[in-house]
């Protein structure tokens, strides 16, 4: 089932990026349903994680509509989000990291290094954007985790709510473009 919830997650994702689906139109789960051809599920659990994403507003009503974002708030985000991370860095060099949290972000990285590989040796071969962003996100989070400040951490909460501003936010076509 992962495989088919990164399958709907991808193509809502490129729904709403190219246009497909305009800022404020709502998505209906019965009607995306039968569109992608996939249960309500994975559906459901799609659309929760675009909402993390920024991409999809929960409604109060119930349901899910596409936000509107432009070019200048995610620069915006993605500016803020930088000196936000940069200060979880400086926070932590000057508390000293834990062995732990060493080895977390190093395996992280060693991680992103083993994925990125293959396309190092082909520039053809198609690197996993989901698993990429994944690894990414988990760094940052270890990061600012470990950087002990709740009001930094609840600004990254806040901030990374716009569309393609936070750590988990390349993203590819699902398919390559000729």
């Amino acid at each position: 089932m992962a495989a088919q919830i990164d399958k709907v997650i991808s193509e809502l994702r490129d729904m709403v990026l190219s246009g497909a689906l305009q800022p404020g139109e709502r998505v209906v789960e019965l009607q995306f349903s039968a569109r992608l051809g996939v249960s309500r599920t994975p559906l459901r659990i799609a659309l929760t994680e675009l909402e993390k994403e920024g991409l999809l507003e929960r409604l109060p009503s119930r349901g899910f509509r596409v936000r509107a974002f432009t070019v200048d708030e995610i620069g915006d985000a993605v500016e803020v989000r930088g000196v936000l991370e940069g200060m979880a860095a400086r926070l932590l060099a000057e508390r000293g990291a834990s062995a732990e949290v060493l080895e977390q972000l190093s395996q992280a990285v060693e991680e992103g290094r083993a994925l990125l590989a293959p396309a190092r040796r082909d520039p053809k071969t198609t690197v996993d954007a989901r698993a990429w962003g994944q690894i990414n996100r988990r760094f940052h989070e270890i990061l600012c985790e470990a950087a002990g400040n709740r009001a930094l951490l609840s600004a990254l909460e806040h901030n990374n709510k716009t569309p393609l501003a936070g750590p988990a936010a390349l993203t590819l076509p699902s398919t390559p473009s000729l």
